[in-house]
């Protein structure tokens, strides 16, 4: 282990890190990157408690930073893309993005989160920002950001004793073959890593109030999916088939042509409609829809949309 000078703290010295001597020289061909104009994006992934999130704030983020101000933590993507967007970041500052990368998630690429990221990311380049994603599973990253936007991928992991402290390797091109073939079974060693390190806490180097911020974003997340502000897959394809139902009933189609069009049982087109009645999601004039068929708004109907 080295211990390297870091970013310059309130006091105006330069911080201490212990780190691997294979990370240093990583990091310092990292900032050589950066005097050519290129920008990082560092991912840094491990089961809960391994200590990925230490790793990154005070290994990673010390040593790319000028100064521990220019530091910043980011819990979820709206605060990650307003700080990397807005004022207060600068060309060389760090910001990290600790387990909020839900919107990066391969399963959601077609969703806005998503496309706001990715066109985050273009920005970033501009602004030649250091960024380090905190994940908890690597693969679980959509493949344009885990092959193609990332420089780097460090898997912190423990001994055979559970020892905390060791991490896995993987440039550019490692990393990609690890995604292509350790996907599937989300296996870390379907590809040899580049090189094992070692790392300490460097405690002393983690900002005071940042289990504070994280356990009332952590309260405030399981607030908005308690209130329903979180919905579900399941939810999703259930408000679908209600839109369709509806509109196909207004189209004067009855049920049964209704669950042959949409490849469902009669069953299953009969409980949504009657479910959508006892929510009152069905307007008086769609329950006798053929007694007052001109009285039928033209306009396609949703149930879900915002008045």
């Amino acid at each position: 282990m080295l211990r390297v000078r870091g970013a310059i703290d309130e006091n105006g010295r330069p911080v201490t890190v212990s780190v691997d001597r294979f990370l240093a020289r990583d990091l310092e061909k990292v900032k050589e990157r950066y005097d050519k104009n290129w920008d990082t994006v560092l991912i840094v992934s491990g089961l809960p408690g391994m200590g990925k999130s230490v790793f990154g704030i005070t290994t990673l983020a010390p040593i790319l930073a000028k100064n521990m101000s220019d530091i910043f933590i980011t819990f979820d993507i709206d605060d990650f893309i307003n700080t990397c967007a807005g004022d207060k970041t600068k060309e060389g500052d760090v910001v990290i993005l600790d387990e909020g990368h839900d919107g990066m998630n391969s399963g959601r690429v077609a969703q806005g989160d998503f496309q706001r990221m990715m066109n985050l990311l273009m920005l970033v380049r501009q602004k030649k920002l250091y960024i380090i994603i905190i994940s908890q599973n690597f693969f679980d990253l959509a493949k344009s950001i885990a092959i193609f936007r990332s420089n780097m991928l460090y898997h912190v992991t423990t001994t055979k004793g559970d020892k905390r402290g060791t991490f896995l390797t993987f440039d550019r091109l490692k990393k990609k073959n690890l995604y292509i073939l350790g996907k599937k079974f989300l296996n870390y060693s379907a590809v040899t890593a580049n090189y094992v390190g070692q790392f300490n806490q460097n405690k002393d180097l983690m900002p005071e109030d940042y289990t504070k911020r994280k356990a009332e974003h952590l309260l405030e997340q399981n607030k908005t999916l308690r209130d329903g502000g979180g919905v579900k897959r399941t939810d999703v394809a259930s408000r679908i088939m209600d839109t369709a139902i509806l509109n196909l009933t207004k189209l004067k189609f009855n049920q049964k042509h209704i669950a042959r069009i949409l490849g469902v049982s009669l069953k299953t087109v009969s409980s949504h409609w009657s479910k959508m009645k006892s929510q009152g999601k069905v307007p008086d004039e769609y329950k006798n829809l053929y007694k007052n068929a001109n009285k039928v708004p033209i306009t396609p109907l949703n149930p879900y949309k915002s008045p």
